[in-house]
C-alpha cells in the first residue's frame, strides 16, 4: 500500500512538472511574440521615420531648387527686356523663344537698344556701348559655370537698374521719333502724292549710326542730321 501511494504521489508529481514545463514554454512562446511584434512595430516605426525624413529632405530640396529656377527665370526676363531682345517677329518659327532664359547677342534689336542707351548715357552721365553688351553676351557663364546674369555684370547692372525704375525713356524715344518723322517728310517729299504723308520705312530699319544721328539732333536741334536713308 505505502508502494502505491508512493506512485501516486510521484505521478502527480510527474504531472505538475510536465504542467509547469507547459506553462512555461507558453510564456516563454507569448514573450517571444510579443518581442518579435514589438521589434517588427519598431522597425516600421523606424522605416517611416527615415524614408520620412529623406521624402521631406527632398522635397526641401525640390523646392529650394525650384525657387532657384524662378528666381533665375525673372533675372533673365528683367535682362532680356532691358537689353532689347528680338521679342518673335523675326525669329524662325521652330526656334523656341524662351524670355524666360539665355538670349544671345545676335537676338538683340539693335537699333532699340542703341536708343534707350542714349538716353541711359544722357540722364547718368554713365556710357555703355553695344559692343560692352556684345562682350557680356557672349560669356554667358560664370568662371564655376554657373549661369551669368546682369547682377554679374556692374556697368549692365547698373543701366538694367536705370531701366526698370526710369520714367523719361518713353518721352525721350517720342521725340526721337518726332525727329525722324521730321527728316523723312523733309528730305523724302512727293508732292504728286494725294494721300497723307506716311512714313517710308520703318523705325527698326534704321542703323546704330543712324540712330546716334538722331541723338545728335535731339542734343542740338541745329545739328544737320545726316541720315543717308
Amino acid at each position: 500500500m505505502a508502494n502505491d501511494e508512493m506512485q501516486t504521489k510521484e505521478k502527480r508529481k510527474n504531472k505538475e512538472s510536465l504542467i509547469m514545463n507547459n506553462d512555461k514554454m507558453i510564456l516563454i512562446y507569448v514573450l517571444s511574440m510579443l518581442l518579435l511584434i514589438g521589434g517588427l512595430v519598431a522597425v516600421y516605426y523606424i522605416g517611416t521615420f527615415l524614408v520620412g525624413g529623406a521624402v521631406a529632405e527632398k522635397s526641401s530640396q525640390e523646392m529650394e531648387e525650384t525657387r532657384e529656377k524662378d528666381k533665375l527665370a525673372s533675372l533673365y526676363i528683367t535682362q532680356n527686356v532691358a537689353l532689347a531682345m528680338n521679342r518673335g517677329a523675326d525669329i524662325k518659327q521652330d526656334e523656341e523663344i524662351d524670355f524666360a532664359g539665355y538670349r544671345p547677342y545676335e537676338q538683340v534689336r539693335e537699333t532699340y537698344l542703341q536708343t534707350n542707351l542714349n538716353c541711359y548715357t544722357q540722364e547718368t552721365g554713365q556710357i555703355l556701348t553695344l559692343m560692352d553688351v556684345r562682350e557680356f553676351l557672349e560669356n554667358a557663364a560664370n568662371p564655376d559655370s554657373t549661369p551669368k546674369t546682369y547682377l554679374d555684370n556692374q556697368q549692365i547692372n547698373a543701366y538694367i537698374t536705370w531701366y526698370a525704375s526710369t520714367d523719361v525713356l518713353f518721352d525721350y524715344r517720342t521725340q526721337i521719333d518726332s525727329l525722324l518723322f521730321a527728316y523723312d517728310k523733309e528730305n523724302n517729299k512727293d508732292k504728286s502724292r494725294k494721300t497723307p504723308y506716311r512714313f517710308s520705312y520703318s523705325f527698326e530699319s534704321l542703323t546704330p549710326d543712324q540712330v546716334n544721328e538722331l541723338h545728335k539732333k535731339y542734343l542740338d536741334p541745329d545739328y544737320e542730321t545726316t541720315l543717308d536713308l
